[in-house]
């Protein structure tokens, strides 16, 4: 895909191209395109397939490419031909978010100073063994590369967590059959647990909003039938507070 590209895409920095489904640069997929190509984006097309989600954990935010990534901010795209961008692709061969956001981290290195010949530990592996000629400079570069990533697709920022939802049974005046259904809408995985079928409308890249006001929270009922035989209608039970 990264080699057929349409003249508005350029052909250089190829390895930096990971995926059109993760990032926004774009591929040929007209009549002179593989067959299996336009398979694939016709059936992606068919089905409205893209990343999307409420929430996603660091171990698929932190395995995006951070080089062209698809959610971050467009600004993202102009720092590419950065003399420091070019230095993280070719010597710390930084290609994804968690790679980009361990170089920012040296930052934070008490022992680390703003002088290029710096004597810190990362500035000695960073220096010596990957050939960088200014390591802090390239530490500051990988923090403005994350800080144009949104909220929901930056793993520095954790989503914020839920309880539970209590299923009390009302028949049960000692509650020792009570459970519990989960609320966590954040979700785990690799990458391809980010994909989502059947989207329709804008994706949002911050995450939802949630509810805090106690005073509009109530209880609601669940009615559930079963057919086992004949139709049974169970009592309604409460589904605690959301």
């Amino acid at each position: 895909m990264a080699i057929n590209l349409p003249k508005s895409e350029s052909g250089s920095n190829r390895e930096k191209k990971q995926s059109v489904f993760l990032q926004s640069w774009k591929t040929l997929t007209g009549p002179k395109s593989p067959k299996t190509i336009k398979k694939l984006f016709k059936t992606a097309k068919k089905f409205n397939a893209c990343l999307e989600g409420l929430a996603f954990n660091p171990s698929i935010t932190s395995e995006m490419p951070i080089w062209y990534h698809k959610k971050a901010d467009p600004r993202i795209q102009s720092m590419i031909k950065n003399e420091a961008s070019k230095c993280l692709i070719k010597n710390h061969k930084a290609i994804k978010v968690n790679e980009i956001e361990k170089l920012a981290e040296s930052l934070q290195n008490i022992n680390h100073t703003v002088d290029p010949n710096c004597l810190c530990e990362n500035c000695i592996e960073n220096g010596d063994a990957k050939q960088c000629g200014n390591p802090h400079h390239c530490y500051e570069q990988a923090e403005k590369l994350i800080q144009l990533l949104p909220s929901k697709w930056n793993p520095r920022i954790k989503p914020p967590s839920d309880q539970n939802i209590i299923v009390d049974n009302t028949n049960d005046p000692n509650k020792l059959k009570r459970q519990y259904f989960s609320r966590d809408y954040i979700i785990d995985g690799s990458l391809a647990d980010a994909f989502r079928i059947f989207v329709e409308g804008d994706t949002k890249n911050e995450f939802p909003q949630k509810r805090i006001d106690d005073e509009e929270m109530g209880i609601v009922k669940v009615q559930i039938m079963i057919k086992l035989g004949a139709l049974y209608t169970p009592p309604r039970i409460p589904i605690g507070f959301l």
